[in-house]
């Protein structure tokens, strides 16, 4: 059944494209416009040619002027600073300029730095005061310069001259020979210096030729105000054709055949017409489609076959050979488009200001009209048989040309609109809050009812081959719907979200592939799995499409290929699996990275229309032209400037807008002072399509550990470069993947002058002068360090003495404070000792007392008794017994004080030297008393005894004297 349907769907596709061969182009090129303020010079400009280094030159009437992708550069002037006319190049790719008396060529040195030569001194004097150079073309190794008056001819630095009998008006090469006009005479052929007129084109004397045009053997003459002639084998007759019709009246200023054989003409007053070879046009823009200006003074085709235009106020370039043309405000199209059809041999589309149509028929595409009755927010149209339907914001409506009836405006919102698979009397309409049934009564749709059971928004609608109405929610996931027989009532709703299998409830898209219900979700392409009743990965389709990224729609296109969507918005990725050989699919990428950001997320909109792909987009429609063959041109890399950002950003190579065909000289090296080691090198590429997107990648051999990664980024900045010699290398890379030729700049940062080779010979001199100086230095230093190490050991010796000493002295000092610690620790066992014996003789004296008071009683008997107590006790306190123990500790403690008190004076008696020891002690009177057994007054007269003895004076005291002998 597949292969039947398969084998069905090859045989309508090979019709379509039958029928598609026929059919017209749509939309309009993308123009991009440069006024006078982006390229910094003129209003007018002349003559445009490309460079050998890919840029595209402007004769300005200020100059020259360059683009590079990136930079708009004023370059020079001539010598007599004249408007720049003309343009051209010869074999060895050098540039010629012409001007008003004034023929040149740019030369470029090797930091990038443009002069003018002229080549006024080479010709003869009698050919000079040429007048405007108003041509420029190579035939061969010779180039010629076409003027009003005179053809001069440079070969071999040499120029020659041929002089006009008549005022020379039109000058073109065709086919490799030389065609002209001159005023007044009719077409004629330049041959070995000499004009041969060519035959039966005598009516064209008093036009002005414009153009020439080699159409198989035919001449095609296009004239500035009569419209176009052919000419072949002598005969002339005009073009019949649908250009004359055209072109009538709007004054022609010039013509150029492009590489594919169409026919460009620029007029005065009503912009650029595109003709097929064959006379049919293809294309129309004027002010109203973009151009800045309707007066076309030169037209260049690059080697992307895209128009540059030097117009009467600007520049503009015109996508012509892009695979994309747009539908957009210029077409009358406003707003952006979330659904196209075509129907009724009319295209019309449905935005978010209203729904639009425009005529399909002819050549060249149409201005679209509003829709009457749209002015809402339109979501779909969709033709079922005869009908065209259209769902927006109000509901559903039916679409009769110019107008719309309202179908359906019971509820909010016609999203979609899907036939029953199995009864096509039935419509199903998703809507905001459910989903309608319509019933076909043989002459319109009717609403029949609207199903019970399910409430949600039906953005999204598809019937399997089952009969299940399957309905996408973006943020619950997949529901299926259970119809009864009928097509009118919900048996059973099912939901297939992450529960069943799906990765995450958001964003999942619902997409019929050959016949199967394919979701497309953040993880690739899911599909419905019957035995486990839940959704799982489609191995089929994820490994063509990954499971990483969004899948935002996949469309069965005519011939079974499947164009897809995936990624996020601005990060697009879109392509179309074209089925190969061995089953497989060739991955088609090239060149839909040029809609990147171009449309609208989740509601992409993709219509067929014979060879051509209609995307809705953000702004209106873009159209893709099916097998285009568009060339691969190469394109190159140029490094545009190098300022020194240390010095106030002094430029150090380029001139503003270098143009030469060799930027760099292979071994050229620029030497740099160490003081401009902080470079910003800028860069650009010659690829003119969409030239913001145009990635770079950089790497400085020397400085760099690997190379960059890809950025938008056009300049690199580096500080503090050490000195060597460094090799700077800039690649890029289009938006469609393709790496143009690659750039370099080399150049060698000199060290600083303290490390240059002179400074380190004055280094290695006064090195060696500082040297014999140290050496001298070094022996009187000896000397003097000789005397200094003596005194310096006679000082140590010293301070080794007294060293010694205070050591010893700090030894004995301890010893001292020893000694005198443990005189205190005795003195203080003896003062207690001592407390101790005198409070016992004192309580012994007091019991005496005692005794000598009962002994007053009358009984001889107890009185013997008590006078023999008594007397033991005044033995006991007399007792001598431990004196001389006292006497030993006394004189350790007191250095000998009790002998060398009896050597001193030997009169003192015992109880003398007891009372000086008690003196020493530094006690009082009445603490002695008791400790010699006797009174106070004893004491006193004691003390007064031992004065006498030790001859002292009245004056001295004798407890003072006791404690310093």
């Amino acid at each position: 059944m597949k292969t039947k349907s398969k084998t069905i769907l090859l045989a309508l596709f090979c019709l379509l494209y039958t029928i598609s061969l026929a059919q017209d182009r749509l939309g309009l090129p993308r123009i991009i416009n440069y006024s006078k303020d982006d390229y910094r010079a003129a209003t007018m400009n002349w003559s445009i040619l490309r460079g050998p280094d890919g840029k595209i030159y402007f004769g300005n009437n200020y100059g020259l002027i360059a683009y590079d992708g990136v930079n708009w550069d004023p370059i020079l002037e001539p010598t007599n600073r004249t408007n720049v006319l003309s343009l051209g190049i010869d074999a060895n790719k050098r540039i010629y300029l012409g001007a008003q008396d004034e023929i040149g060529y740019m030369v470029t040195n090797a930091l990038g730095q443009a002069t003018y030569q002229s080549l006024n001194d080479i010709i003869p004097e009698e050919h000079r005061g040429y007048g405007l150079v108003w041509r420029i073309i190579a035939r061969e190794d010779k180039m010629y310069f076409f003027t009003n008056r005179k053809i001069l001819v440079y070969e071999g630095g040499q120029m020659d001259a041929i002089t006009m009998a008549e005022e020379l008006i039109f000058a073109q090469k065709v086919n490799g020979q030389f065609y002209l006009q001159q005023k007044g005479r009719p077409l004629a052929q330049l041959q070995d210096g000499n004009m041969r007129l060519l035959p039966g084109t005598e009516p064209l004397a008093e036009e002005e030729i414009k153009g020439l045009y080699s159409v198989g053997e035919k001449l095609i003459v296009l004239t500035a105000d009569q419209g176009v002639f052919e000419w072949s084998e002598g005969t002339l007759a005009p073009w019949e054709t649908t250009v004359n019709e055209a072109i009538a009246g709007q004054k022609v200023n010039m013509g150029q055949q492009l590489a594919d054989g169409k026919l460009a003409v620029g007029t005065i007053k009503d912009g650029l017409y595109v003709f097929s070879p064959s006379g049919e046009m293809l294309l129309h823009i004027t002010k109203e489609q973009g151009l800045q200006n309707n007066t076309i003074q030169a037209i260049y085709e690059d080697d992307n076959n895209n128009l540059w235009l030097a117009l009467g106020n600007g520049i503009s370039y015109v996508e012509l050979g892009s695979d994309f043309y747009y539908m957009d405000a210029r077409s009358d199209l406003d707003g952006s488009v979330y659904s196209s059809a075509i129907y009724d041999g009319y295209l019309y589309a449905a935005t978010n200001q209203g729904t639009y149509r425009a005529p399909l028929h002819g050549k060249q595409s149409h201005p679209f009209a509003f829709v009457e009755g749209t002015d809402v927010h339109n979501w779909n149209l969709t033709q079922v048989d005869e009908t065209l339907l259209l769902g927006n914001h109000l509901g559903a409506h039916t679409v009769d040309g110019a107008t719309v009836t309202p179908l359906n405006v019971a509820d909010y919102g016609a999203w979609q609109f899907i036939r029953h698979p199995k009864n096509p009397n039935l419509l199903y309409q998703g809507c905001y809050t459910g989903v309608y049934v319509y019933e076909w009564d043989g002459r319109a749709w009717q609403v029949l009812k609207k199903l019970d059971g399910y409430v949600e928004t039906a953005r999204e609608m598809i019937f399997d081959e089952q009969g299940y109405l399957w309905i996408g929610h973006g943020y619950h996931g997949i529901y299926r719907l259970t119809l009864n027989p009928e097509g009118d009532e919900i048996l059973q709703i099912d939901l297939y979200d992450q529960s069943k299998g799906l990765p995450t409830n958001l964003w999942n898209n619902l997409f019929k592939v050959q016949g199967n219900i394919l979701i497309g979700t953040q993880q690739g392409v899911y599909e419905y799995e019957p035995d486990l009743n839940a959704m799982v990965p489609s191995a089929h389709y994820q490994e063509w499409l990954g499971d990483t990224e969004l899948v935002r729609k996949l469309v069965e296109m005519p011939d079974g290929s499947i164009l897809y969507i995936k990624g996020l918005d601005n990060f697009d990725q879109i392509g179309i699996l074209r089925e190969d050989d061995t089953g497989g699919y060739h991955n088609q990428t090239i060149p839909f990275q040029k809609l990147r950001g171009e449309l609208i997320p989740a509601f992409e909109s993709v219509t067929f229309y014979g060879d051509q792909i209609l995307f809705g987009a953000k702004d209106g429609l873009v159209i893709y032209q099916q097998d285009m063959n568009r060339p691969t041109a190469t394109f190159s890399t140029n490094i545009s400037r190098v300022f020194c950002t240390a010095a106030n950003d002094s430029l150090l190579y380029g001139d503003p807008g270098n143009f030469a065909e060799d930027t760099l000289e292979a071994d050229f090296v620029q030497t740099l002072e160490y003081d401009h080691n902080a470079l910003k090198i800028q860069y650009a590429a010659t690829y003119f399509e969409r030239s913001d997107n145009v990635e770079y990648r950089t790497f400085l051999e020397g400085f760099d550990e690997e190379t960059t990664l890809w950025t938008t980024a056009t300049s690199r900045e580096f500080t503090n470069l050490k000195e060597g010699t460094y090799t700077f290398t800039v690649e890029s890379r289009n938006i469609y993947g393709a790496v143009g030729q690659p750039a370099s700049y080399a150049f060698t940062i000199l060290p600083p002058w303290y490390r240059t080779w002179r400074m380190y010979l004055v280094y290695a001199m006064g090195f060696g002068f500082i040297g014999l100086g140290m050496m001298a230095t070094r022996r009187r230093k000896l000397r003097e360090l000789e005397r200094q190490k003596q005194f310096e050991l006679h000082q140590q010796r010293e301070e080794l003495l007294r060293k010694n000493l205070e050591t010893e002295q700090k030894m004995t000092q301890l010893q001292m404070e020893k000694l005198q610690s443990e005189v205190d620790y005795k003195s203080k066992e003896l003062a207690t000792s001592t407390i101790h014996l005198a409070q016992q003789n004192d309580t012994v004296l007091k019991a005496i007392e005692r005794i000598e008071a009962i002994s007053t009683i009358k009984d001889e008997a107890a009185i013997k008794q008590l006078k023999g107590v008594a007397s033991s006790l005044k033995d006991l306190i007399a007792e001598e017994s431990n004196w001389e123990q006292f006497e030993l500790h006394f004189n350790e403690i007191h250095d000998n004080f009790i002998k060398r008190l009896k050597t001193a004076f030997p009169k003192l008696t015992a109880r003398d030297v007891r009372l000086c020891a008690y003196l020493r002690m530094n006690l009082a009177s009445k603490e002695i008393a008791p400790l010699m057994g006797i009174s106070y007054r004893g004491v006193e007269a004691l003390r007064y005894r031992i004065r006498k003895k030790l001859e002292l004076s009245p004056d001295d005291n004798l407890t003072g004297y006791i404690l310093e002998f």
